[in-house]
C-alpha cells in the first residue's frame, strides 16, 4: 500500500471528499475551484494546499505540479434528476469534460477518480473523460452507490468512478457490510444545542401531526414525496441550494416532542460521515454559504472506499 501519495483536485469545493483520502496518507498538493468563497474555505480546511481559484478550463496542467491521485468533482446541474431529465448538457459542462481530459492526458496518475449525479454518465463530458482515460492506458468502472450503504447517514445516490493507470478495477463494487446509521444516530448527541425554531405554514398544513421525533424537510420541501423521516433512517439527501437568499440554508427541522430545531449546516455536515471529521471540518458563519458547500460536498467516506479499492490494486 502507498504510504503517502499527493492529490490534485478539480472543482474542489471546500474539499470535504479530501479528508477520506488523508486518512489513507494522502495530502493534497493542489486544487482548483472556481468560486473565491468557496475557494477560502478550501483554504481554511487544507491549508498546505495550493488553491488555484480560476475555471479549470483556463489552465495549464503544466504550472501545476504532477500528482499520484487525481479526483474530479464537476458541478452538472442539469445533469442532476432534481432539475428533469429533459435538460441539455452545456458548453460549460463540456469545456469542463474537455479540460478534466487534457489534465488525465498530462499528468497520467496512478489513480483517477470522479463523483457526479447519476445522470451524469450519460453526457459527452463523461465520454470525453473516458476517452482520455482509455487512451493512457487506464482500466476503468464506474458504480451507482447510495451513501447509507456505506454507513453514512444519508440517502444520497451518485455516480463514482475509478481509473487505475494499466490495471483494471473491479466492474462491481465490493462494499463492506455497513450497519445502516439514521439521522438520529448522527446527531443525537447535539439536537439539544441546535437552535429552535417553529414549523413553516406548509409544514403544519401537510403534517398537522407528527410522530414524536422526525426530521422533516423545509426549503426545497413541499413536494408529494415529503414525509417525516423517522430516527431509524437515514436523512433525505443534503443539496445546494444556492446562497442567493440567506433563507434558502434552511433545508430541514428536527421535531423532538414539542421542540423544533433547526437542521443546521454544522448538523447537516453530520450526514455525511463520522462525527469525528466533521467536526474537525472548518464551516464559515454565514450559514448560506456553509450550507452551500456542504451540499456541493461528497462524503469522506465514501472517498475513503474508492482511494482504498484502487490502493488494493495499484499495490
Amino acid at each position: 500500500m502507498m504510504e503517502s501519495f499527493s492529490i490534485g483536485s478539480i472543482a474542489s469545493g471546500m474539499g470535504m471528499h479530501l479528508w477520506g483520502l488523508k486518512s489513507l496518507g494522502g495530502f493534497p498538493a493542489w486544487a482548483i475551484e472556481c468560486d473565491p468563497q468557496i475557494g477560502e474555505v478550501y483554504t481554511e480546511n487544507h491549508p498546505d494546499s495550493l488553491m488555484v481559484c480560476d475555471r479549470v478550463e483556463n489552465l495549464s496542467p503544466d504550472n501545476l505540479p504532477d500528482i499520484d491521485c487525481l479526483i474530479a468533482t464537476p458541478s452538472c446541474k442539469n445533469a442532476s434528476l432534481l432539475r428533469g431529465s429533459g435538460l441539455q448538457e452545456t458548453n460549460s459542462d463540456l469545456a469542463v469534460g474537455n479540460a478534466i481530459a487534457k489534465f488525465i492526458d498530462a499528468k497520467r496518475p496512478k489513480i483517477f477518480l470522479l463523483e457526479n449525479v447519476w445522470q451524469y454518465r450519460k453526457f459527452d463530458s463523461f465520454r470525453v473523460i473516458q476517452t482520455a482515460l482509455q487512451n493512457n492506458e487506464y482500466g476503468f468502472a464506474y458504480y451507482k452507490i447510495n451513501c447509507s450503504r456505506l454507513g453514512v447517514a444519508q440517502s444520497r445516490v451518485r455516480l463514482y468512478c475509478i481509473g487505475i493507470r494499466f490495471c483494471q478495477p473491479p466492474n462491481e463494487p465490493n462494499l463492506p457490510e455497513c450497519s445502516q446509521v439514521s439521522w438520529h444516530d448522527a446527531l443525537q448527541d447535539i439536537l439539544g444545542t441546535l437552535p429552535e425554531t417553529i414549523l413553516a405554514p406548509w409544514q403544519q398544513k401537510k403534517f398537522p401531526e407528527l410522530p414524536h421525533t422526525c426530521l422533516l424537510k423545509r426549503v426545497g420541501g413541499g413536494r408529494k414525496s415529503d414525509r417525516p423521516y423517522l430516527p431509524g433512517e437515514p436523512s433525505f439527501t443534503i443539496r445546494a441550494l444556492g446562497r442567493g437568499c440567506d433563507r434558502h440554508w434552511r433545508q430541514g427541522d428536527i421535531k423532538v416532542g414539542d421542540k423544533i430545531h433547526i437542521l443546521t449546516p454544522r448538523a447537516a455536515l453530520r450526514l455525511f460521515g463520522d462525527a469525528q471529521t466533521s467536526d474537525r471540518i472548518w464551516l464559515p458563519t454565514r450559514n448560506a454559504l456553509a450550507m452551500e458547500c456542504v451540499g456541493n460536498g461528497a462524503s469522506w467516506v465514501v472517498f475513503q472506499w474508492l482511494a482504498q479499492a484502487a490502493m488494493n490494486i495499484v499495490d
